[in-house]
């Protein structure tokens, strides 16, 4: 279990050159936006205090911190950027309250509720953006899940992590390898009616394991250079079940010719439909069931991964983002919907079917992979040992203080719907004394509702209590 924020962190400091550009607007919804530059060591100020002063802001100011920067013309495009992540914030924190009602995983039903066993009382945060536009809060000594594929407010934290460790991959590959180097595959396969999301797994994970390995794969990487490759799943719903596909990016060691692509294409169709008949499957579409995309620049590759990751083919996203983030994608089928999607959906009617459709999802996503890198790549590109998902939500963010919850009030907010991000909210618009005031109206609704119960004696003292 991990921390959602403290002060140190875990590793050196990457180099996030190709993901700057749209930190802010597909940041995960844990993301701060950028390394401030006096991170306490232990999640401690200066002094060793857990409390900072009842003046202390988020935004600057009257906490005594510097006011941002001029901004000038881009204000408004910052400020709107600054608002959408917070709305998605806002979503995923609402979608991981229900699961706490509803999921049948109990790690992911009690993630975000529990205290560190080793660390101080929950805590927010608060640390300025990249651009110095704001600041952005989160919450710390806290045990998260972990879990990639259920979770909306860990999965987005781990699928941005692994986006950058892949950016950084294809930016070192193409720097050594030159443009063209990389090549981006996406594989579909066709399914029916009622399959079983698990069975689907199962025939997919089988036959892309045969398509990377054996006589004919090794043929392949002498032909056409073919080195390494990250493969991810992603998978969406319709009225006809299940539809799963691999994105994959591989890694070739010189720019591939026309005639080798189209060679390279054919090949992999062969392939690609014999294994999935020989698991017992339609073959796929001969027209639509690999699609083999050479990047002739960087910005080409981000074309093209932005087209599942927000739907568009305009923006220039970092080329991992289409591979693993695909907590940031909404169908661009009509009729198929992603799981998150779905979730939302429940959410919204508590149409039954829906509640079915995300159950299957939790039992056939356990024990996959979301991504994997092939063997030796890392150490190729020289980028550090993997880090497990748990691991993940473990590097901690800094910040600092902004308020310290007593057990009375954890307990409240863990108990409201809604009540974390909009205490986030207050914390980012007005600091402590915003989390304050918050907190107090909120018991004061509890009480009125349970005038005789638990929440009778809250807010209580903003010390941590003994153990």
């Amino acid at each position: 279990m991990g921390y959602e924020a403290t002060g140190a962190t875990i590793g050196p400091k990457q180099d996030l050159t190709g993901l700057q550009a749209c930190d802010q607007v597909l940041a995960g919804p844990e993301s701060h936006g950028g390394v401030p530059e006096n991170w306490y060591a232990n999640g401690r100020g200066p002094e060793g205090d857990l409390r900072v002063p009842p003046t202390q802001t988020c935004s600057g100011g009257e906490g005594g911190q510097s006011p941002p920067p001029d901004l000038g013309k881009n204000t408004e495009k910052l400020s709107a950027a600054a608002e959408r992540r917070k709305k998605r914030r806002d979503q995923r924190y609402d979608l991981r309250d229900l699961l706490h009602e509803l999921s049948t995983v109990p790690r992911l039903a009690a993630c975000g509720t529990r205290r560190i066993p080793t660390a101080g009382p929950p805590e927010i945060r608060c640390s300025p953006t990249r651009n110095g536009a704001g600041n952005v809060a989160h919450f710390a000594n806290v045990a998260l899940c972990g879990r990639i594929w259920l979770c909306p407010v860990c999965g987005p934290k781990i699928r941005q992590h692994r986006a950058q460790d892949l950016d950084r991959a294809c930016a070192e590959w193409i720097a050594r390898h030159g443009i063209g180097s990389v090549v981006l595959l996406t594989l579909t396969l066709p399914h029916e009616f009622g399959q079983p999301l698990a069975d689907i797994f199962m025939v997919v994970r089988r036959a892309f394991t045969r398509l990377v390995g054996g006589r004919a794969w090794r043929e392949a990487k002498d032909r056409f250079g073919l080195a390494h490759w990250v493969r991810a799943y992603d998978v969406t719903v319709g009225r006809n079940g299940w539809h799963p596909h691999v994105h994959a990016v591989l890694f070739v060691r010189r720019r591939l010719t026309d005639p080798e692509m189209s060679a390279f294409q054919a090949d992999l169709v062969s392939r690609w439909r014999g294994m999935v008949v020989d698991q017992g499957l339609r073959a796929p579409s001969e027209a639509y069931g690999v699609n083999l995309e050479q990047a002739r620049t960087r910005q080409d590759v981000a074309r093209y991964l932005c087209q599942v990751v927000t739907g568009e083919t305009a923006s220039e996203t970092p080329v991992a983002l289409e591979v693993v983030r695909s907590d940031l994608k909404a169908s661009r089928h009509p009729g198929h919907r992603t799981p998150w999607q779905v979730l939302a959906d429940f959410a919204d009617t508590g149409e039954s079917r829906d509640l079915a459709i995300w159950r299957e999802w939790e039992s056939a996503t356990d024990s996959v992979q979301a991504i994997r890198w092939s063997n030796g790549l890392r150490r190729e590109v020289s980028i550090e040992e993997e880090l497990k998902d748990e691991q993940v939500v473990a590097i901690t963010l800094g910040g600092e203080v902004i308020y310290v919850f007593d057990w009375a009030e954890w307990k409240l907010v863990c108990r409201t719907r809604g009540a974390r991000s909009k205490a986030l909210r207050a914390a980012e618009s007005g600091g402590a004394n915003a989390v304050k005031r918050y907190l107090t109206s909120l018991c004061a609704r509890a009480t009125a509702m349970e005038p005789h119960g638990s929440y009778a004696r809250c807010p209580g003292p903003l010390v941590p209590r003994r153990r």
